[in-house]
C-alpha cells in the first residue's frame, strides 16, 4: 500500500483525468498501462507495465473532522479512540 501523505497529487500520478477541463486535469500526460482502459502518469512507465498486479483506489472518504483522524481510520480500519492507539 502506498499512502503518500504529502506526496504528489492523484492527478499527477494515478488519476490524471485526461478528459477533464484544463483547470482540473493533471499537467502531465497519461500513458496506457497493460490493463485496458487504465491510464496513469507518464512519469510511472514501469508501474504501467505491471498494472495488472495492483489495484488503484481512486476515492476514499470518511466522516471524521480531521485529516489525521481520517488517515488513522483509513490505515487501521478502526475508528480512532482517544483511549486506544491501533497499529498502523
Amino acid at each position: 500500500m502506498l499512502f503518500m501523505s504529502g506526496g504528489p497529487s492523484q492527478v499527477d500520478t494515478f488519476d490524471p483525468k485526461p478528459e477533464a477541463p484544463a483547470e482540473i486535469r493533471g499537467k502531465f500526460s497519461p500513458i496506457k498501462t497493460n490493463v485496458s482502459g487504465i491510464e496513469i502518469s507518464e512519469h510511472l512507465p514501469k508501474l504501467a507495465q505491471c498494472a495488472d498486479k495492483f489495484a488503484i483506489v481512486r476515492g476514499v472518504s470518511h466522516t471524521l473532522a480531521a485529516h489525521r483522524l481520517g488517515s488513522e481510520y483509513i490505515n487501521t480500519g478502526n475508528r480512532p479512540l482517544a483511549s486506544l492507539e491501533y497499529p498502523g
